[in-house]
Parts: C-alpha cells; sequence; structure tokens
C-alpha cells in the first residue's frame, strides 16, 4: 500500500503524523547509553535505540549531550543529521515494506523551487531504518514540499481523516493570515480565496526568547553557578516549561517566572508589531498563530491582540503536521 506520512524536523520539535498514530518529541540526536554501563546497571533503559548505516542513535534528549541540524540557514538540509532525524521521524509512521509518500514543510525563507526539488531528489529511494534490533525498510516514491504556515491553514478546511469542517467553505472565500512561530523562524502565509498569495517572515523566534532568559537568568546571580554555566537552551525551554518557571542547575534551583514572563512579553509584543508593519491584521477576516512557540506565547499575543479576528491554534504544536498529512493524503494529486 501507498501509505501517506508527514513529517517535519524542525529546529526545536520533531513531529510526525500517518494513519499509524502522531508524534513529536525533541529534535536531538545522541549516543545510545553503553550496554555495560552505570545506568543500566541500575535501571534497565527503556531508550528506543534507532541505527542507520551503522550508527546508533536515541532522540529526544534535552541536555548538551546530543547532535542536532538545528540552524537558521538554508544548509541544515544538506546535513547527515538533518538526513537522520528525517529517516527515523519517517521510520515511526511506516510498516516494513511499505512504499511512501512524504511530505514536509520549509519555512518562508526556505521555501524555494531549488531547494524543494532537492529534498525531492534526496529523499525519494529505499531506506532502512533498524529499531531496537528490527529492521524497517520502507520506499519513499513520492515527496511533497509545501510552505509551513500553509500546513495550519489546511488542517482548518479538514480534519485528520479530511472530513470537511463546517467552517470550511465560508474560509474559502476569505482572507487568511496564518502566522508560523517557531523556534528558529517565525513565518507567514496569506491565502485569499484559498489561493497562497505571498509568504514571508519576521525576525523573531522562540530561540532567541530562550537565548535572552538565559542570559538575563545568568546577570541576575552573578555569583551563583548559572553566572558561568552553559547549559543547552532546550534544557531550559524544557525544564521552565515543566517545572512551571523554576531551573535546576548544579543543584540548585532558581525562579525564573518573573524574567520569563518579562522576556515572553516583551518578545510577544515585538513580533506581534513587527508582522503588524508587514500587514494590517485587521484587513483579514482571520489571522491564525500556529507552530510550537505558541503555547508558551499564548497568553502573551491575546495580551497584545487589538483585533477579534486572531486566534491561537488549538493543538499548535502538530496543527502544521497534521495539515501536510491532509494535504498529502486528500489534495496532492
Amino acid at each position: 500500500m501507498l501509505r501517506t506520512v508527514a513529517f517535519e524536523a524542525a529546529n526545536s520539535y520533531v513531529k510526525v503524523v500517518s494513519d499509524l498514530g502522531e508524534w513529536t518529541y525533541l529534535n536531538t540526536l545522541s549516543k545510545p547509553p553503553r550496554e555495560n554501563g552505570p545506568k543500566t546497571l541500575l535501571k534497565r533503559d527503556t531508550k528506543t535505540v534507532y541505527q542507520i548505516d551503522g550508527r546508533s542513535y536515541v532522540v529526544g534528549k534535552s541536555r548538551t549531550s546530543y547532535e542536532s541540524s538545528s540552524s537558521k540557514g538554508k544548509d541544515r538540509y544538506e546535513t547527515d543529521q538533518y538526513m537522520v532525524e528525517s529517516l527515523i521521524a519517517i521510520s515511526h509512521g511506516v510498516q516494513d515494506g511499505d512504499q511512501v509518500h512524504a511530505v514536509t514543510g520549509l519555512p518562508g525563507s526556505h521555501y524555494t523551487q531549488e531547494l524543494k526539488e532537492y529534498l525531492k531528489q534526496r529523499f525519494i529511494g529505499t531506506h532502512t531504518v533498524t529499531v531496537n534490533g528490527h529492521d524497517i525498510t520502507f520506499e519513499i516514491v513520492k515527496m511533497d514540499v509545501i510552505l509551513q504556515p500553509l500546513g495550519a491553514y489546511i488542517y482548518l478546511l479538514r480534519d485528520k481523516n479530511g472530513m470537511i469542517r463546517p467552517h470550511a467553505k465560508e474560509l474559502v472565500s476569505q482572507r487568511v493570515l496564518s502566522f508560523d512561530i517557531g523556534w528558529g523562524s517565525s513565518d507567514y502565509a496569506i491565502i485569499e480565496e484559498n489561493d497562497l498569495q505571498d509568504w514571508g517572515e519576521t525576525s523573531f523566534s522562540m530561540k532567541d526568547a530562550f537565548q535572552d532568559i538565559y542570559l538575563q537568568l545568568q546577570s541576575a546571580y552573578p555569583s551563583r553557578p548559572i553566572a558561568t554555566s552553559n547549559i543547552g537552551l532546550f534544557d531550559l525551554e524544557t525544564q521552565l516549561r515543566q517545572n512551571e518557571g523554576f531551573f535546576k542547575y548544579s543543584g540548585e534551583t532558581y525562579d525564573v517566572r518573573q524574567i520569563q514572563n518579562e522576556v515572553l512579553n516583551d518578545y510577544a509584543g515585538r513580533m506581534m508589531t513587527s508582522l503588524g508593519q508587514k500587514h494590517r491584521l485587521q484587513d483579514f477576516d482571520m489571522v491564525i498563530f500556529t507552530g510550537g512557540g505558541v503555547e508558551a506565547l499564548k497568553a502573551y499575543i491575546k495580551h497584545n491582540l487589538t483585533t477579534s479576528n486572531a486566534m491561537p491554534m488549538k493543538g499548535a504544536q502538530l496543527a502544521t503536521a497534521r495539515g501536510l498529512y491532509v494535504f498529502g493524503k486528500y489534495f496532492a494529486a
């Protein structure tokens, strides 16, 4: 059978959608634990181990001992890491022997015909990912690459099962701005009467926001271990999200709530101003905010909105990947 798999090996999280399920995890690659190391002596390791071309990986670790293709430049798509990240992602959504229609998305600054064709040439073919010792071989026979913010718009039209949503007929006659807040970039697409009219990006990203939080945290505690630390921003973001604004480092706990609140509110305000300078939000019938940054910025976006036609998408983290899946499954020729 031909199985549609949508994936994003994005700068922060990997997102995968197929008829077999949905997956999301940090986009990091790490070496698996040593077989006779202290971790496996104390507790059996439950991490899934992936193997590609003789190298073994675990995914999703947030500490500093990882590699990633994460970068704002187009050259990330040429790296071995990006290919490994993507093939592991696709392996989640397929079964051994499948033929695959793969669908992915690109941010506005990378969305060129040249790069789209390069990705198709690189991915189409037969691949094997070994998962916990079991080979999963699949052949990518078709690949589509679309604009990331367009995925969320498509998901507004149809749900993951292809069912047309009640508001879809009204939506296709409207002027819509879809704004994707990501780790490496924040991009927008303008759709008018169901046609893509324009796209672009702002200069703000969640990576920049958390870098600012980190620097202010170091400045706030000049005589404590955090001041001379070298932590990964994924670790900072993960801990602040899971621990409601507290960060643990070197046996100490730091209250980052005020710094986080001030930085994210400032970033949301400047991001909205930047977007508004490019396009007046009140000129659109609907403005949707999507992407992994929406959850962190949702309250601050609402605080900075001056129009009633805008809304953060529910399930924004996976909305684009779900839209990519819908596109591949029901729209792509």
